[in-house]
């Protein structure tokens, strides 16, 4: 595993395909490919900073999924407490917050917190589910849209009204043309995990 101070193409290699293994892991909910180690060094930049919190959802995965004994909520929660940066814009709308960060790498980062808030912190899990959609649906990026799927997916099961679900479908649906990603399968996803509660939405 690199140290976050190695910006060559093995390490980016690295990076792309920790993302990768944990988007397939959130849609199929299985354990990752990889077994991940806590960081040998400290993040600096910003993007060291979403890629430590990539390996620690990426543990996080690993012991919900793969039953591995790894105490990795403390590192997340002292990731959290060393975030300097806020929203540059939020706004408590319905059915999802509007959520706006200034860079890429710090909705990635913010996405990845909450979906380890998912995993590992029950009682936060709407909330954490909604403000995941709020960074996911603000973003103007494809990286970030295209990153987002294994997230919006995973989280869905948490969506408690048929407008969060219409409004999911919707989003995803126009993503498609932005992104060039096929988003069927994604929906039919969504439609085997809401049952008949989201028929309705999803058939629209």
């Amino acid at each position: 595993m690199p140290i976050f101070s190695d910006k060559s193409l093995k390490a980016a290699g690295f990076w792309n395909f920790l993302r990768k293994d944990i988007t397939y892991a959130l849609i199929h909910e299985c354990p990752l490919k990889l077994r991940l180690e806590r960081a040998s060094s400290q993040p600096i930049s910003d993007d060291d900073i979403a890629n430590s919190m990539t390996l620690l959802l990426g543990r996080a995965i690993n012991v919900v999924f793969g039953g591995h004994e790894d105490n990795v909520l403390p590192d997340i929660m002292e990731w959290r407490g060393t975030l300097s940066k806020q929203p540059f814009s939020r706004i408590d709308d319905r059915p999802f917050p509007t959520v706006r960060m200034i860079q890429d790498s710090q909705v990635a980062a913010m996405q990845y917190f909450y979906l380890a808030m998912c995993l590992l912190q029950p009682e936060e899990r709407v909330e954490s589910a909604l403000e995941i959609y709020g960074l996911s649906m603000c973003s103007e990026s494809v990286p970030v849209l295209v990153n987002s799927y294994g997230a919006m997916v995973f989280a869905a099961k948490w969506l408690q009204s048929s407008e969060e679900q219409q409004t999911l479908v919707d989003f995803l649906r126009s993503s498609e043309r932005k992104t060039g990603w096929a988003v069927g399968a994604l929906v039919s996803k969504l439609k085997e995990g809401w049952g008949e509660s989201g028929a309705a939405a999803l058939n629209r």
